[in-house]
């Protein structure tokens, strides 16, 4: 019997929530604050499974999307010199996020995440810039969906001067 049928009258469980936050240095710090109920403004949402990567996200323009993680992929790239990763799913796909993680904080330069249309270079779209100086570990999640078509592909790139050794993901799934 499914669990909605079975477990539909039984009494409201309390669950613990613990919600982290990063610190100035970056690291994630446990949010011990209290939380009213009232008119709370909350931009975009993401709730995870903790023993999994499936997701779902509710985006700042109230769109639920539901990401099982079998139906990602991703690319990687590592190396201690300059950035020059292109991305090319070679089918239409949403861009899911981007990981990057440095072994010591990042030096000069800004990681740039540009989408290279298929149709030309009239219309490539630089969507993330980032300056490294203080970074070393990142995750960005789009605010907006990013779609790309079968024809086009992202570039990321970053000068690296410091050589330090990155570690690089982007996740997207199909659309």
């Amino acid at each position: 019997m499914p669990f909605w049928k079975k477990d539909c009258f039984r009494e409201p469980q309390r669950a613990a929530m613990h919600i982290y936050a990063p610190d100035e240095d970056g690291d994630w710090q446990e949010w011990t604050g209290a939380l009213s109920v009232g008119d709370i403004e909350i931009g975009a949402v993401e709730l995870k499974d903790h023993g999994s990567d499936n997701r779902a996200h509710i985006s700042t323009s109230h769109l639920l999307s539901v990401h099982d993680s079998a139906d990602m992929t991703s690319a990687v790239a590592t190396g201690s010199g300059a950035v020059a990763m292109e991305v090319n799913p070679g089918m239409a796909a949403r861009i899911e996020q981007v990981t990057i993680h440095l072994s010591a904080v990042g030096g000069a330069g800004n990681f740039t995440i540009t989408i290279d249309k298929g149709a030309g270079a009239a219309y490539d779209t630089d969507v993330l810039t980032l300056d490294m100086t203080a970074v070393q570990n990142f995750l960005w999640i789009p605010p907006r969906p990013i779609y790309l078509g079968a024809s086009d592909h992202l570039d990321l790139a970053w000068p690296n001067a410091n050589a330090r050794t990155y570690g690089i993901e982007v996740h997207w799934s199909a659309h």
